[in-house]
This record gives C-alpha cells, structure tokens and sequence, in this order.
C-alpha cells in the first residue's frame, strides 16, 4: 500500500511538471487540431435496409423475437446502418420475402427455413425437423459442427448472406377443431402445416396447407382448415387468442425448435465494413440467448393462459405418435442416399449427432 501512494503521488508530480513545461501552441495549432476533432466525429454515411418479417411484431415468441433483433442491430450499428422493420405482407407478400431479398428488391428480410422449402428442401432441415435434435444440439452443431458454413453456402446459390438470428425452443403438437385421437381423425382433413413434418403428415394422407402464421386463428375459425401445426394460439395476440378456442396436442413431434433467420442481399452484406459486419453478428448472437430464455421462461403462464380460455390441452395419443414416427423414419431412408445440398446437410446433422449422443449419454441425468 505504502509503495502504491509513493507511485502515485510521483505520477501526479510528473504529470504536473509535463503540463506546464509543455510549449505553448499558436493559433495555427490550435486550428488544425479543432479541425481534426471535428473530422473524427463526423458520422459515417448510413444506409437505410427495408427489412420484411414473416412474424407480425405483436405475435409471441417470434414476431417480439424479431423486433428485438432489428432494435439491438441499428443500436450497434447506429452509425452506419438501419433496418427498417415491416409488418408481414406491407413491403412485400409474406411468404414473397425470399425472392425479394435474392433480387436486390429490397435488402433483407427475417423468416424460418421450413418457409424456404419452395426454393429447396435443403432449408428444412435449418430448422428442426421430426423427431430430430433439441435446440442446444442444433446451435452445437451450427456453431461448431460446420453448420454455420454449410447453412451459409447454401444461402449463397440464392444471392443472400443468411445468419441464425434467434431460436425458441419445441413447438406445440397441434391446434384443432375437434379432439385428434387416431390418424383417421386427421386424414383426408386440411391442416396447416410447414417443413419436413408436412411432409411425413402428408405421408399419413393428411391434406397439408401453408398459411401465413397470423392468418391460422382465422382460418380454423371459419373451417377453412381442421387445424394446424404451426401458429400457436399463444404465438397470436392476446385480444384475438381469447375468442380461439379447441384442442391443442403436445409435445411438438415435428419440430423441435424454431430458428429466426435473418437473409441479407449478398450485395448489400459485402458493402459493408468488417466492424459493422461483426456488430451485426453480435447482435444475432445475443438475440439467440435472449429469444431461447424468454420463449422457455415464459410457456409455462402462456400454457396456463391456454387453458383459463378455454383450450384443452393433451399429449399425443402414443399409437398415432409412433405411426407418424414409423412414416418418419422410412423418409430419412432416402435422405442417406441424397447426393445434393440436401444430403450433404443430412449426413453432417447425422455425423454430429452421432457423436453428440455419447456426450449426451454421459453428461445429462
């Protein structure tokens, strides 16, 4: 302590000693250094994204999952970059948000893969798929199994740079009008459905439709569909969820968690600077921590919000889950021997699965 005041006291002598043998600056200094300061804190040129989401701002967990991204992005990047957030179908139509960022029609976009299945079935498995790995396993996989690259790459054949943004943990089952106790009770039936698990649902002779998340409640209302596996009434506003009721089935067989990605026009992603770049990864990367903890912290009051309103919640009956299981797994069969993008992403998922379960085995109770 006593050599620490000595220290100190010597560097407060010395400083002071600087400061006034320090020579005098003329007006010509002076002036050149204000002009430099000035310089140094002019803000660079921003640019302006027009950003389309699939998920309405006020639906829970991902439309306040998405708001949260664009809010902390242009927070870091306030200098250089703003995303300007759109409600689904304002910029441009909802499930049209792909192509638009692929041509340059707009700068960037947030969706989950299991909508991209159109462009290539690839996508699907970014984004959970039947009877598949938990989101722990899935972002170990992404961030160090070569997920990250191959998902990115796969991004690329489509002129957009794609980055995991956000995850939330299993979905529900299903939503439907009326109680689901057999696969009889599903066939011949429309039901909104996304991703791999539409199709083994298919497979069971369900009629499988993709509807846009926030247009779910309605479409169950009026009959137009018997139920759906996306679009949770708790993902729907809570003045609109009140007047929903019907049967909800768990546990969410087909998708296990949900991704948020955010899709930037190639073009527009390599105008920018390494730091700005960086900052808006940081932002993806703490958008994931913060969308995995709120989803999971908050299901137990939205489930118990379900049931005070009046929807019956229930387990899948074990005889139509294992027959969806068993059309399931004569589905991967053919995944194995897949010689594209699809199959390349497959037996990644399965080498590092392989390996994860050991880890599994032997660290979980």
């Amino acid at each position: 302590m006593k050599y620490f005041v000595i220290g100190l006291f010597l560097g407060l002598v010395v400083g002071v000693v600087v400061a006034t043998s320090e020579p005098d600056l003329n007006d010509k200094q002076i002036n050149w250094l204000q002009g430099e300061s000035k310089e140094i804190k002019m803000p660079l040129q921003r640019s302006q994204w027009r950003t389309a989401s699939l998920f309405p701002s006020s639906t829970y967990p991902s439309g306040m999952s998405v708001q949260q991204l664009v809010k902390n992005i242009n927070v870091l990047t306030r200098t250089t970059l703003e995303l300007k957030l759109f409600e689904p179908g304002t910029l441009v139509p909802v499930f049209s948000s792909f192509d638009a960022v692929s041509s340059g029609r707009i700068e960037a976009a947030v969706s989950s893969p299991s909508f991209l299945g159109k462009k290539s079935r690839s996508f699907e498995l970014l984004d959970g798929f039947p009877f598949g790995l938990g989101a722990n396993e899935f972002l170990a996989w992404y961030k160090i199994g070569g997920g990250k690259k191959i998902s990115q790459s796969l991004y690329q054949r489509y002129n957009i740079h794609g980055l995991v943004c956000g995850i939330t943990g299993p979905t529900f089952g299903g939503w439907f009008r009326e109680p689901v106790n057999s696969i009889a009770d599903l066939q011949k039936r429309r039901v909104a459905a996304v991703g791999l698990g539409a199709t083994v649902l298919s497979q069971a002779g369900v009629l499988t439709a993709l509807i846009a998340p926030q247009d779910i409640r309605s479409a169950i209302q009026s009959g137009q569909i018997f139920g759906a596996t996306i679009g949770a009434p708790y993902a729907i506003g809570k003045t609109e969820s009140k007047k929903s009721t019907g049967h909800i089935y768990f546990p969410g067989w087909h998708q296990q968690y949900s991704v948020l990605s955010l899709m930037i026009n190639i073009r527009n992603w390599d105008s920018l600077n390494r730091q700005t770049k960086d900052r808006i990864e940081i932002a993806c990367a703490a958008n994931i921590a913060d969308s995995i903890s709120q989803s999971e912290g908050h299901r137990f009051g939205m489930l118990k919000s379900l049931v005070d309103r009046g929807f019956t919640v229930s387990r899948w009956p074990p005889r139509l889950l294992n027959k969806l299981k068993s059309i399931w797994q004569e589905e991967v069969q053919a995944y194995r021997t897949n010689q594209g993008e699809f199959g390349k992403i497959w037996r990644s998922l399965e080498k590092f699965r392989k390996n994860y379960s050991i880890w599994q085995e032997l660290g979980y109770l």
